[in-house]
């Protein structure tokens, strides 16, 4: 991005704000800029262990940073005098970020955003900056308020103003906030701090958004919004994801009454002596020295600046999950050194935290995420394991818990809850690491690895008996009686020992004797990180300040009256708007149902298997997500009108390969107009239209009981949407697949799907490209399921552009998953048809919501004759009736 040289245009306005054109696709992530791109960390590549199971990796060497020592150090490290931007407004921004830090209202105090309005808008005029890294990530055009202009001259700003309905920019410093969905798509929150001069921002619906009047590609001054400031379409994911979350950001102009009156701005002096920048790089980088980390007992300071790039998505999941996210920082310090690379290219655990094996772990976020929810996940293993086996949990420390919880993400929790078995048997339940009780453990569940070490001089006949061993004495997994907590327990170690393989003990050994250690490193560094001085930037507590949701009361009406929405919208720029009465959700019959969401014994007894934790969708470079050729295609279909086209594209594993995809372009689809995907997932197909049956049979179905006929439904409702429908097999929770299963799934099958719509079918259209602008979520039946996984797994391209999800009779469990995500995703919409069974699953979720005060939650009984006949019955009502065309 930073390539661009180019200006724009004022855009000319008579009072209304101009018309956004289509949003595009959002633009890969900006490579940063710095004229001392040689000077930031190398990152070393860490050496894959011998075995996957191996507990701790070597530590890089560190390399001492140079730090500039003072604000002009900075700015000329920077290049800033270079890029129009003068010291001293350098100096001011600097001194208000450290008055705001000071405070404890920044969280992302990584980055700081300058405008600099003395520029007129033909400039790059906005300056975003990580000062951790030392680095202008990108500099970039910005717009004004309209009636900020000079009379004479619409490139020039000189008129700022506060006051409500001026249509004026707002001087001063600002802490960004959190994103919503707003007209002009993905929007930032601004929190102005200043009384006097920005503090009625939030009731100006003052935010970040990208506008069509602001043109990185032309060498015309930027347009004029209504006080917001406003970027390039193409930069507005990029940025709002870099800056949003806490972060310093920074309106000025040298305007005499702000520059005298302002609490941040004055006395900027003080800014430029070395010990503020000490206080300002130290609060950065972490709250201390490179000399205090290097005295540190255990720790490495390379190490401690590896995991310090990852602060704010540590800060943003941990706090989603409830997790102190100083954890999170000893669990990738044991597990990768903070090396996301860890174990690219080689077939074991990748990434920062080392939780799974599959390559989308090398992607920061997403093993972030993942991690998390696994270590999260445990916790509540140990304790139902216990519980199942009538052990009293053992007092232990907040450190010897936290080690406990962080043994069953290197050994699994079965081990960690049957060595406190054995260690309670034995009278020392706080001692279920001695060697004698874990090592008897891990018999129990082979967690652990084929050791070089051991079998270096050992004949292959010992190393076949010591296989053989290994799997007599590993449990199995089973159900009801057949619960790994059911079956019989080996003997006790010293008694055991005498029958088994020489190799077989050395691997047990040498895996129980790494464990003290791997759990040693984690418990330095977590103990390190929670001692920093910045520990309170990362301990958020409560609600983040909700954004202003006045809107008036929204109805869809039809002939059935079917849904009514009382839903906020959010208004960009200054808008009139009207209180509305929050109303109770369609009214259900308390009576008990027979059926209930409660999860069962027997569902947590598949090891591993518990549903996803609900977390928020990640926003992170559509770069890191590669660019795929198209798949190839198995054929067309004319028989409705529109195009539709069959292409293979595999979503399940190799013993049950899913292939087909259906894709459906009505007959009116404009490819110049913003277009919406409707994700179809189907139900289960073993009676209808038989067990191999895929996508093309299913909705091509006509009989009275099983009419999918979805493609005449979408063509007849006359919008702009494109329907696409994967197989997913005869039984859709039978089978694992790519698409619900992993995070980063549902952006690889879209990805897919755009290269086949751009290259099959777009040239019909008169179109070279499209790209989705809103997706649609629908599930009928057993799909339901499938679509709350999709919905509560990171999937950073597309998960952010899901505005409304479907389910046709189709809520079978989940419900806390589904309120959980609906109360995150509040500028979202859950719209559900019911009959039958799924009525008390309704109710139980209505009731949730409730409580909790979601109001996105939409539901009503279908007018449909059966449970088969739901989604073509409602199908259509629910395009005409969606809130974005």
């Amino acid at each position: 991005m930073n390539q661009y040289t180019a200006s724009l245009e004022v855009f000319e306005t008579s009072g209304d704000e101009p018309t956004p054109r289509p949003t595009p696709t959002p633009a890969p992530a900006f490579e940063e800029y710095s004229p001392f791109q040689g000077e930031e960390f190398e990152t070393e590549e860490w050496e894959e262990p011998e075995s996957e199971e191996e507990d701790y990796r070597g530590q890089p060497e560190w390399e001492e940073e140079i730090t500039p020592a003072t604000v002009p150090d900075l700015y000329n490290h920077l290049g800033l005098a270079a890029r129009a931007l003068p010291l001293d407004v350098f100096r001011i921004a600097i001194n208000g970020y450290n008055a705001l830090n000071n405070r404890g209202a920044l969280k992302n105090i990584d980055i700081l955003t300058i405008v600099d309005f003395n520029q007129p808008a033909t400039q790059k005029r906005m300056y975003i900056i990580n000062l951790t890294q030392q680095k202008l990530i990108l500099q970039c055009k910005v717009a004004h308020g309209k009636n900020s202009s000079d009379p004479s001259n619409g490139a020039i700003s000189n008129r700022f103003s506060n006051d409500i309905g001026s249509n004026q920019s707002s001087l001063g410093f600002y802490v960004t906030l959190s994103t919503y969905q707003g007209k002009h798509g993905l929007s930032l929150q601004l929190e102005g701090m200043e009384p006097g001069f920005n503090n009625n921002a939030k009731r100006r619906k003052i935010v970040v958004h990208g506008a069509s009047y602001v043109n990185e590609d032309d060498n015309k001054a930027a347009g004029r919004s209504w006080g917001c400031p406003a970027i390039d379409n193409n930069l507005v994911q990029p940025v709002i994801n870099t800056i949003k979350g806490g972060s310093c950001f920074f309106i000025f102009f040298r305007n005499a009454a702000y520059l005298k009156d302002s609490t941040f701005a004055g006395g900027s002096t003080a800014a430029n002596t070395p010990g503020f920048m000490k206080t300002i790089l130290t609060s950065a980088i972490g709250g201390v020295t490179q000399s205090a980390v290097k005295k540190a007992k255990g720790v490495d300071p390379k190490v401690v600046a590896n995991i310090r790039k990852y602060d704010e998505p540590i800060n943003r999941l941990s706090k989603a999950s409830g997790l102190d996210p100083n954890i999170v920082r000893g669990i990738i310090a044991a597990e990768s050194g903070g090396n996301a690379n860890a174990g690219a290219g080689k077939s074991g655990y990748k990434g920062l935290m080392q939780a799974e094996r599959t390559p989308d772990q090398l992607t920061p976020a997403i093993s972030l995420e993942t991690g998390i929810k696994k270590y999260q996940n445990f916790k509540g293993y140990i304790k139902k394991g216990l519980d199942l086996l009538h052990i009293p949990f053992p007092a232990l420390s907040e450190d010897a818990y936290a080690q406990m919880v962080l043994a069953c993400y290197n050994a699994g929790h079965v081990t960690v809850i049957k060595a406190m078995q054995y260690a309670s048997q034995a009278g020392e339940p706080g001692n279920w690491l001695k060697p004698e009780y874990y090592q008897r453990a891990l018999l129990f569940t082979g967690a652990y690895d084929l050791y070089d070490n051991c079998t270096r001089s050992a004949s292959p006949g010992d190393i076949a008996t010591a296989k053989k061993q290994k799997a007599a004495f590993r449990f199995k997994k089973g159900k009801g009686a057949a619960a790994w907590y059911k079956q019989p327990d080996p003997s006790a170690w010293g008694t055991v020992t005498g029958t088994l393989s020489p190799v077989l003990q050395c691997w047990i050994q040498t895996k129980r004797s790494n464990t003290p250690h791997y759990l040693d490193v984690f418990l330095q560094y977590y103990r390190y990180f929670a001692g920093t001085p910045t520990q309170q930037e990362y301990e958020w507590s409560g609600e983040e300040e909700a954004f202003d949701r006045e809107a008036p009361v929204t109805s869809f009406e039809t002939e059935e009256n079917e849904l009514q929405f009382y839903g906020p919208e959010y208004f960009d720029g200054e808008e009139e708007t009207e209180d509305y009465e929050q109303t109770f959700y369609e009214y259900y019959d308390e009576a008990e149902s027979e059926e209930t969401a409660n999860e069962t014994e027997e569902e947590w007894e598949e090891l591993n298997e518990l549903e996803e934790e609900s977390f928020e969708h990640l926003s992170f470079p559509e770069s890191e997500i590669p660019q795929v050729t198209a798949p190839p295609l198995l054929g067309k279909d004319t028989s409705v009108p529109g195009v539709t086209c069959y292409v293979t594209i595999n979503i399940g594993k190799a013993n049950y390969p899913l292939t087909k995809t259906g894709i459906y372009v009505p007959a009116h689809f404009n490819a110049a107009q913003p277009v919406t995907i409707i994700l179809y997932l189907h139900g289960m197909t073993g009676e209808f239209p038989g067990a191999t049956a895929q996508i093309d049979r299913y909705w091509s179905l006509t009989k009275p009981k099983y009419d999918f006929r979805l493609r005449e439904e979408v063509n007849s409702a006359g919008k702009n949407c494109i329907l696409v429908a994967p197989s997913m097999g005869n039984s859709p929770n039978a089978y694992t697949n790519t698409l619900s299963g992993k995070a980063g799934g549902l952006d690889q099958y879209l990805q897919q799907v755009l290269a086949a719509i751009n290259t099959y079918i777009m040239p019909g259209f008169g179109s070279k490209t499209i790209d989705i602008n809103n997706l649609i979520i629908a599930a009928h039946s057993a799909g339901g399921s499938q679509m709350r996984k999709i919905v509560t797994t990171a999937n950073p391209v597309f998960g952010n552009r899901i505005t409304e999800c479907w389910g046709f009779d189709s809520l079978y469990g989940g419900e806390t998953k589904w309120c959980q995500w609906a109360k995150r995703n509040a500028s979202k919409k859950l719209i559900l048809y019911y009959l039958g069974s799924t009525q008390a699953h309704c109710k139980l979720l209505q009731n949730m919501a409730n409580k909790n005060g979601v109001n996105n939650i939409y539901m009503k009984r279908s007018t449909a004759a059966n449970h088969y006949l739901v989604p073509k019955e409602h199908l259509k009502q629910r395009i005409v009736q969606m809130t974005n065309w």
